[in-house]
Formats: C-alpha cells, sequence, structure tokens
C-alpha cells in the first residue's frame, strides 16, 4: 500500500495546486501527519496519479503520470445482501478490478434498497480500497430497482447457477458481466430471465454464499 496515496475527485495537472477534501485532509495532516514540503501521491479514479508537494492545506502538483482505463468490462450485478456483506464485496471488488459494480434488489434481497448514505458510504469503501491496492480507476456503482432494469450489455454475460452439470465457470478475455443472487437465491422468475441471455455457470463444487460467489467470479475473471 503506497502509504502517502490520498484521492482528490477531479482533474489533476502539472503545475497546478489543488485543495482535498476535508476528510482527506484530515487524514494527511493528522493521521500521516504529513510536513510542509513533504511529497505525496493522489489519485482521482480516473487514471491519473499525480505526485505533490504539500504546501499548508494545499498540494502542488510537480508531476502527473496518466493511464488510459482499459477497454474492457468487468462488471458485478449483485443482488442486495445484508449491508456488511456489500460493504465486504465493494472493497475485495474493487482490489480484485470490479470495473462496475450493479447492484439490484433481488426478489429474495431482505433489503430493497440504498439511502443515499449508504450509497455514499459505499463510494468510500471503494475509494479506500482504490488507494490500498494501488489502481487507478475507480469503480462505477449504480443501483437497479429490479434485476429488468439493468441495460443490456455487449460482452459475455453469466449467472450463478446450482443446476446439476452447470459448466465450471471458465471467463473469456472479454467484457464480462456476473451476476450473483442474494442470500436466498435468485427466484425461478430470475432465473428464467437469466437464461434467456446468460449462461448459468457454477464456482465451485460446494454452494458459495454471495459474498464468496462474487469475490470468486472476480478474481477468476481478473485481466
Amino acid at each position: 500500500m503506497p502509504d502517502h496515496r490520498f484521492f482528490y475527485d477531479g482533474p489533476l495537472a502539472k503545475g497546478e495546486t489543488i485543495t482535498l477534501a476535508m476528510e482527506e485532509q484530515k487524514h494527511l495532516l493528522k493521521v500521516m501527519r504529513s510536513q510542509e514540503g513533504d511529497l505525496i501521491e493522489v489519485v482521482n479514479g480516473r487514471g491519473d496519479l499525480a505526485f505533490g508537494i504539500v504546501h499548508d492545506t494545499h498540494l502542488f502538483l510537480k508531476k502527473v503520470v496518466s493511464n488510459p482505463t482499459r477497454s474492457n468490462k468487468l462488471i458485478l450485478a449483485q443482488a442486495l445482501p445484508k449491508l456488511s456483506k456489500l460493504d465486504f464485496i465493494i472493497e475485495k471488488g474493487t482490489e480484485l478490478g470490479a470495473t462496475d459494480f450493479w447492484l439490484f434488489a433481488g426478489e429474495k434481497s431482505e433489503k430493497k434498497s440504498l439511502s443515499e448514505h449508504q450509497e455514499m458510504r459505499l463510494k468510500k469503501i471503494s475509494i479506500s480500497a482504490l488507494k490500498q491496492c494501488g489502481r487507478l480507476d475507480l469503480p462505477k456503482i449504480q443501483f437497479f430497482s429490479s434485476i429488468k432494469e439493468i441495460p443490456t450489455f455487449e460482452g459475455e454475460a453469466y449467472f450463478g447457477s446450482l443446476k446439476e452439470g452447470a459448466p465450471v465457470y471458465h471467463p473469456l478475455k472479454n467484457s464480462t458481466l456476473f451476476f450473483v443472487g442474494p442470500e436466498k437465491g435468485f427466484s425461478q422468475k430470475e432465473i428464467a430471465y437469466l437464461e434467456t441471455f446468460a449462461k448459468g455457470v457454477r464456482l465451485h463444487q460446494n454452494i458459495l454464499r454471495t459474498e464468496t460467489a462474487g469475490i470468486v467470479s472476480l478474481a477468476r475473471a481478473d485481466f
């Protein structure tokens, strides 16, 4: 983990001076105890890495390196589980390279929606994981009220299946979308709908918990 890496939600350009958000400032000055003239790293989740010099509560950007974001998508479509499990999925999924999280209210989900505060919390968890794991692109988190609201996807679509004889998941190196049900699984209506455009696969010989399934699907598809 980069010890002095911080997040700035905006463009980064050499020679400019930026001011971090209050939460990042607190971490910079009170937790990391950075001093005037220290060199730190700044990311914006858009593929940019900047090297900035601390000046009071501001940062002077000395150098900026930009890496193009990858063209292939790695999307986890996760039916809403309990919030503690969702925190884990977002954190570990960010570390494993998910480009998007498409959260939706499954027919068997105990939780059917997210508050604005909960959405902000998930973004903060993803930002923290972004800084920790060294990646430069921040995953996008979207919520859909049902599985049928999820947009058409141009790539390989899969879902976790409990059917006997379902093939083992071997993702191609293309854009990939993987559907995971909530704790109680998909409903029969959802399965019938998924089977019209996605391939039912198994991730393991055992039945996996919803949070485990999401993480395994991302780890196998990492490219």
